[in-house]
């Protein structure tokens, strides 16, 4: 399935088998700045940090790569 925007342009049968792999690109592009409600970065990275953190921790079977 392919998204763009919110809205799906591909759909297709898949299977979410082990090793299968998913990818997001630009995943806030349409999202507004809101430079007044962010804090420093490294507050802003540690939030990030943290959440992936955790859904980590709570599925071990899962691996988190960044690319």
């Amino acid at each position: 399935m392919a998204l763009e925007g919110g809205k799906v342009i591909a759909k297709s049968k898949c299977d979410a088998r082990k090793g299968t792999v998913f990818t997001v690109n630009d995943l806030f592009y349409n999202t507004p700045a809101r430079l007044k409600y962010m804090k420093t970065i490294h507050t802003e990275l540690g939030h990030i940090t943290d959440l992936l953190n955790r859904i980590a921790l709570a599925h071990p079977d899962i691996r988190f790569e960044a690319t």
